[in-house]
């Protein structure tokens, strides 16, 4: 019988030095997770996109509001820019 690819990939995570245990590996990837939620949420499913055409029209839009205007958990839920804009005001 042939093994799991889990366990077939194992023994290569572990000697690349990451960890394949289940909380890590979420850990990693919440973020992404979250994203994802995010973007079918606020600017797929609100659009009724009826093919892949139209998502590639909104989804760059999508990230540059995403990077820019959306507020952040890992910049203390502040919008990017002014994220930016108080830190360049510290460093004058």
């Amino acid at each position: 019988m042939l093994a799991k690819s889990s366990e077939r990939l194992r023994p290569i995570i572990s000697a690349s030095g990451s960890s394949s245990s289940g909380r890590a590996r979420h850990n990693r990837t919440d973020h992404i997770v979250s994203f994802h939620g995010t973007l079918k949420r606020e600017y797929i499913w609100p659009h009724g996109l009826a093919n892949y055409q139209q998502a590639e029209a909104v989804i760059p839009e999508a990230f540059r509001d995403c990077s820019r205007n959306r507020p952040h958990s890992a910049l203390k839920y502040v919008q990017p820019d002014e994220f930016v804009a108080s830190c360049e005001a510290e460093h004058k």
